[in-house]
């Protein structure tokens, strides 16, 4: 197992150029050093600040939307937060006190679905997602047929927006999708980091 920007990944189950989604990249940080390592891989940036975008690398595929289950239009939120986060959803009184303030504003942003980009690249060899409580609608949604032309994930889990939102409820939502999930980090503001992989592939071992 390797891990870029603390995300895990195993390179042993890449194709010769593999093709990575980072959902929710935001400055590229992500993006950036996995391109430095892996100069081949054909990496798909998604996310909504366009400002952000700008730092990318000429040869990233730049989609300035949100990762969604459906085509259309979804209401994402800029928060008064450290990180000046965007959210798919509200903060709830279970987050820490850094994430309860007003959002900054909100606005209509257009989607990009996994099939969309699966018909145009065919397979995804790692998904990396941290979309900041969208993971859950997104793989709920998202049928098994989709997901199956997907052969990892490299997730942070967000469970402080509302009492529903369980990590055990999240890895058996991966279960039924087709997917083996570990947890590989935890954090006390309530996210945490997910490895997953197709079945097909085995067993995780970390």
């Amino acid at each position: 197992m390797k891990y870029c920007c603390e995300f895990p990944f195993d390179p042993t189950l890449f194709r010769d150029n593999p093709v990575v989604i980072d959902a929710g990249s935001r400055y590229g940080e992500f993006t950036r050093a996995f391109k430095e390592k892996y100069p081949t891989a054909t990496i798909i940036s998604i996310d909504p600040d366009i400002l952000a975008n700008k730092r990318l690398p000429s040869n990233v595929i730049n989609i300035p939307k949100v990762l969604w289950y459906e085509t259309g239009m979804k209401t994402i939120y800029f928060w008064n937060s450290p990180q000046n986060s965007i959210y798919s959803i509200p903060p709830s009184e279970k987050m820490p006190l850094c994430r309860k303030g007003k959002y900054v504003y909100k606005k209509k942003v257009e989607t990009v679905t996994l099939e969309e980009l699966i018909e145009k690249h065919d397979y995804i060899d790692l998904l990396k997602m941290n979309i900041e409580g969208a993971e859950w609608g997104l793989l709920r949604y998202t049928s098994k047929e989709i997901l199956n032309n997907i052969g990892q994930m490299a997730i942070e889990v967000h469970t402080g927006y509302r009492k529903s939102f369980a990590l055990d409820l999240f890895l058996k939502i991966l279960d039924k999708k087709g997917f083996n999930a570990k947890k590989t980090q935890s954090y006390d503001w309530e996210q945490h980091r997910i490895y997953a992989r197709k079945k097909s592939f085995g067993e995780i071992e970390l």
